[in-house]
This record gives C-alpha cells, sequence and structure tokens, in this order.
C-alpha cells in the first residue's frame, strides 16, 4: 500500500494554472495593476472573485526586467532571471477561487505562466525582511518577443 501511495505522489501532475481544491491559502505576489492605487485593485478586494488577504509589500529575490509596454501601459516581468532589478510589489494570501481567478485575469497559459518564485517580505521601509515563496505570473516565452 504505501509504494502505491508513493507512485501516486510522485507521478502526480497538476496544469501549472490547474485549481488545486486544498482549502489553503496561496501566497501570491503582484507587481502592476493589481497592486493597491493600481486601476485592477478592486479585483483583490472585491469578494466575488474569492477572498485576498493583503501580506506585506515586497520584491523578488531573483532580478528580472520589468518592462511596461503596450496601447495601456501594462508591466510585465520578462522571464531572463538576473537580468533588471528586483521587482517590487505586494503579497497576498489567497484562496482557490481567487487563484483561479488570477490564473484567467493574467490569461494563464496562454499568455502568462504561473511560476513559483523566492520573495524578500518587506518589514519597514527598504529593509529586507524574511525570505519566502511565492506565485507570480510571467509572460510565455511567446509572449516576451
Amino acid at each position: 500500500m504505501l509504494q502505491w501511495i508513493k507512485h501516486k505522489i510522485r507521478n502526480k501532475v497538476l496544469h501549472p494554472c490547474s485549481r488545486t481544491n486544498s482549502g489553503r491559502m496561496a501566497r501570491v505576489f503582484v507587481y502592476g495593476t493589481l497592486k493597491k492605487g493600481q486601476p485592477n485593485y478592486q479585483h483583490m478586494i472585491n469578494g466575488t472573485h474569492g477572498r485576498a488577504r493583503f501580506q506585506g509589500r515586497g520584491r523578488t529575490v531573483e532580478k528580472y526586467p520589468l518592462v511596461i509596454a503596450g496601447k495601456y501601459n501594462i508591466p510585465f516581468l520578462l522571464n531572463i532571471p538576473g537580468t533588471g532589478h528586483h521587482v517590487t510589489g505586494e503579497i497576498y494570501s489567497v484562496d482557490d477561487q481567487m487563484l483561479q481567478f488570477l490564473d484567467e485575469f493574467e490569461g494563464c497559459p496562454d499568455m502568462y505562466q504561473r511560476t513559483p518564485g523566492d520573495l524578500c517580505h518587506s518589514r519597514e521601509r527598504g529593509a529586507a525582511g524574511e525570505r519566502l515563496q511565492g506565485l507570480f505570473w510571467k509572460p510565455c516565452d511567446d509572449h516576451q518577443r
């Protein structure tokens, strides 16, 4: 029986944008129009899409190029780790419903990929705090050109 369970765990493959239905909260990092004061922030606080609880400000541990482009000046990260700057944003705990909404909002998996990454939680203005894992959305390689 134990071997069967290990086999199931080892071979469980979830699509990167699939719902987990775990009932647990996921940690997400937003760096663009979903931040406080930005045009799409209402989606983070409007309970119709699920729950999102603000955890604080943070930044990526890895450096990425942040580009602001397009007709609406939408910010997005280029998936070129080690180049650019530590990207600052906000960290939220979200439920499965909100995570699914954010995937749809970001066009996952066609336009953006939900990606796990290391974040640094800011404790004080400018001071680096605790290091933690979170999810954030980066453009698919086909949409970076």
